[in-house]
């Protein structure tokens, strides 16, 4: 049964091919054109990563300072720790910042809570917004990527960082990476949503076979997340590069077009995502 899902998982029908020919035909591809509108959810909304617009916010939920967004609270914080940051604190926690998993004990007495934002990114922390600006354009600017600002739903404030690179329309796949929030939202549905955005535009708008998803190995909080949700474990790829002065393994994870159907439905379910009349 497993080598018959393998087998359609690599077939390639009419519709593959005459989909990969209309995106090389074009002069610059649905994934990397300027979108026409935001994409929007009930918790997440991307928008066009800008610079000018967003990096003084975007500095702001992920140097470690203490941050309040609406009812949630996140107290100081090391932006470069390798555990996870304790969970937002709230008097009454809004939809957006509900949590799918709970946080990790809290820290001992003195200790400055753990944040890890950068500790696995291959530049950070910073130490200004105008550092994060110039590090974050740098990503956005890059031919085959296209990069997007997280906004929280229920306040529009900038909390995460998200891009479609790597794209290859010739093999019609993508990658997600170089994708961060700040603790405020870390495991909140807001994180999820916004993932789950990029993830059903790139497999029902643009029509990609393969989604990618790679991360240091060490990195177990991202490799968690990318099998929550619903990513595929392919191996680890040993000495694949020198990040921040450190040999990196890289674990690899994909997604395919006909594993989608059931990971949306599952994905939707936990958000009980309606589609916006706008979409």
């Amino acid at each position: 049964m497993a080598a018959a899902a393998a087998a359609a998982a690599a077939a390639l029908d009419d519709g593959d091919l005459a989909r990969r020919a209309a995106l090389l035909h074009e002069p610059t591809p649905p994934l990397l054109a300027p979108p026409h509108a935001v994409v929007g959810g009930r918790y997440a909304v991307l928008v066009p990563y800008s610079g000018g617009a967003h990096a003084e916010a975007l500095f702001a939920v992920s140097d470690g300072r203490p941050f309040d967004l609406a009812e949630r609270h996140v107290d100081a914080y090391d932006p470069d720790d390798k555990v996870r940051p304790p969970p937002p604190t709230a008097r009454h926690t809004p939809h957006a910042a509900r949590r799918i998993s709970r946080g990790s004990p809290e820290p001992p007495p003195g200790a400055r809570p753990p944040g890890q934002v950068w500790r696995f990114m291959a530049d950070g922390p910073f130490t200004s917004a105008a550092a994060l600006q110039a590090a974050l354009d740098a990503h956005a600017q890059l031919p085959t990527t296209r990069a997007y600002t997280v906004l929280d739903a229920g306040t529009g404030h900038p909390v995460g960082f998200v891009t479609a690179m790597a794209h290859q329309p010739q093999h019609l796949k993508v990658e997600l990476g170089y994708l961060w929030f700040g603790p405020i939202v870390q495991g909140t549905l807001c994180a999820t949503e916004a993932v789950y955005l990029l993830l059903r535009f790139c497999f029902d708008g643009v029509g990609y076979r393969r989604v990618e998803w790679k991360c240091d190995a060490a990195n177990a909080r991202s490799r968690r997340a990318a099998e929550r949700l619903g990513f595929a474990f392919e191996g680890i790829q040993a000495w694949h590069m020198v990040v921040k002065g450190r040999s990196r393994d890289t674990a690899w994870y994909r997604m395919l077009r006909p594993e989608w159907p059931a990971v949306r439905r599952r994905l939707e379910a936990t958000l009980q995502w309606q589609e916006p009349p706008d979409m």
